[in-house]
């Protein structure tokens, strides 16, 4: 084989060697840019199911049933922003229209977190506030059904709106679970008589297959007293709340719930001259009593102040009669108090609300 054919042959080689090479570029160039592609479309699919989502919705609180309180949760996957918040009495059709009084709803429009909004809640954040106790009157408002609408966008800008309607009617109940006032033997009379009936007709059935008593047998065991509300076990946070009131651990408490808030009431010359008044509570310095805070809630656990004397300007004018129960409390003495359950407030601004009563125990100090 001469030179010129075996450059020729080398040429060829080479050529084909080029066109192969070249390709193998193009074809893992055009594989990269589909798959780039694909990737970016797939993102994009993930990042369009990402979104956030806010619930509103109430539940009873864990101390008291009949305390509801109002949650709000982002359960979607991303953060929402500029949350806020619209009420309104719901019409959910031509035969149940609310008084046009009620368009407003002021009872909603006092909650603080609804007035002013969330700047920006993430996916899994959840908040809730203290909303209304069922032991209490309830307004006006909150006898037909009423909505809450949340508006908010995303990272994106997108806005979403969602409308929830609650009816408090639903809830009515549960005040009567946890009310020792409303649960009394008169207002179970009904329930008890069907129920006697019902074992008397047992009892007679079955009386022939009981062998006699002898003088020596054992009486039945008596029946045990139904449990009340006030001999209910606290929680753990709210006994260990009284443990550290009674033993006096005040910088403790001040450690654990801190900032404390100081409580009296403004109007104890008209307490004193008409036990009818409803007292006035407010924030002040050196109260009569302590707040502290449960949780992230409006809801606060209140006890005396610390080294607390207890006698009968306290007891009325004071206010701490009206704040808590006093069993066995006579003018004439002056006692030590332990916190048996602490009372409970909500706040609104420096104004405070009674929610439920606490119990003190007495003792006598020695004169």
């Amino acid at each position: 084989m001469g030179i010129i054919e075996w450059l020729a042959l080398i040429s060829g080689m080479i050529a084909i060697a080029a066109v192969v090479v070249l390709a193998i570029i193009g074809g893992w160039h055009l594989y990269s840019r589909k798959r780039l592609s694909k990737t970016a479309k797939e993102s994009e699919n993930i990042r369009q199911h990402e979104k956030p989502e806010i619930v509103v919705f109430l539940r009873p609180h864990a101390s008291s049933v009949s305390w509801l309180m109002l949650c709000i949760e982002n359960v979607g996957t991303e953060s929402a922003y500029n949350v806020q918040f619209r009420t309104g009495a719901s019409r959910p059709g031509p035969f149940i229209n609310p008084p046009s009084n009620l368009d407003g709803v002021n009872f909603l429009e006092k909650n603080n977190l609804l007035q002013n909004g969330i700047s920006c809640f993430g996916p899994g954040q959840k908040t809730e506030q203290f909303l209304i106790s069922l032991s209490r009157e309830l307004p006006e408002e909150s006898k037909y059904p009423l909505q809450i609408s949340v508006t908010y966008t995303d990272s994106r800008n997108h806005r979403y709106e969602h409308r929830y309607t609650f009816d408090f009617g639903e809830f009515e109940s549960l005040d009567h679970i946890d009310s020792t006032e409303v649960n009394t033997i008169s207002d179970l009379k009904p329930l008890v008589n069907v129920m006697q009936t019902g074992f008397e007709e047992v009892t007679e059935s079955i009386r022939h297959l009981r062998p006699p008593q002898t003088a020596g047998s054992k009486s039945s065991t008596p029946a045990q007293p139904v449990q009340s509300e006030e001999d209910k076990p606290l929680s753990p946070e709210l006994q260990e709340l009284v443990i550290l009131y009674n033993t006096g651990e005040e910088a403790k408490l001040r450690e654990i719930y801190n900032p404390p808030h100081s409580i009296r009431v403004t109007n104890g010359t008209e307490l004193y001259q008409n036990p009818n008044t409803a007292p006035v509570f407010k924030t002040m310095a050196n109260g009569s009593f302590v707040a502290y805070a449960i949780g992230s809630e409006n809801l606060y656990a209140v006890v005396p102040f610390s080294g607390c004397i207890l006698q009968n300007d306290l007891y009325s004018s004071g206010g701490l009669g009206r704040v808590f129960e006093c069993p066995g409390f006579d003018p004439k003495y002056t006692y030590n108090v332990k916190v048996i359950r602490p009372a409970f407030f909500t706040q609104d601004h420096d104004q405070w609300i009674l929610e439920k009563k606490g119990k003190l125990e007495l003792k006598e100090r020695d004169h």
